[in-house]
């Protein structure tokens, strides 16, 4: 089996949650989190992540459609994934994204209490970590190999 790495995005106008994954161990971890002016990224950030990890596979997360004000996020999601494939050379997955912001922010808060995390949240922390719940639920139900 070939070693492969993901990575994930948590699409926003305003920041962007990338994630990191291997298919080895399955696991997903938070990486950063993008600056986004107008909804576009530094490329040459993009640049680096891609060149320091090398992923085979781009996961970005998706609101449900049902919800009409979630149209033109959509839109951008798939305006940015559709980038990414090109610029890349790289396939592109889809996973819906359900609360996954909620849950991130459930998570740090508990990693918070039992003392994980020492301090308050960074900017971007809870982007970076709905993208890691992204991925990592690609991985868990997606089959890899």
């Amino acid at each position: 089996m070939d070693h492969k790495i993901y990575i994930a995005f948590d699409y926003g106008l305003k920041k962007t949650g990338v994630a990191i994954g291997q298919s080895i161990t399955k696991t997903a971890s938070p990486l950063t989190s993008l600056s986004m002016d107008n909804g576009e990224p530094d490329w040459s950030e993009v640049d680096m992540i891609f060149e320091d990890f090398k992923p085979s596979c781009a996961v970005f997360g998706v609101p449900e459609e049902s919800i009409n004000s979630n149209k033109t996020l959509i839109d951008n999601i798939k305006a940015f994934s559709s980038g990414i494939a090109k610029r890349y050379g790289i396939s592109i997955k889809f996973v819906n994204e359900h609360l996954t912001s909620k849950i991130a922010k459930d998570q740090l808060k508990e990693q918070r209490q039992e003392g994980i995390l020492q301090r308050q949240l960074k900017k971007g922390q809870i982007d970076s970590m709905a993208a890691s719940i992204i991925l990592q639920e690609w991985m868990n139900f997606e089959e890899i190999n």
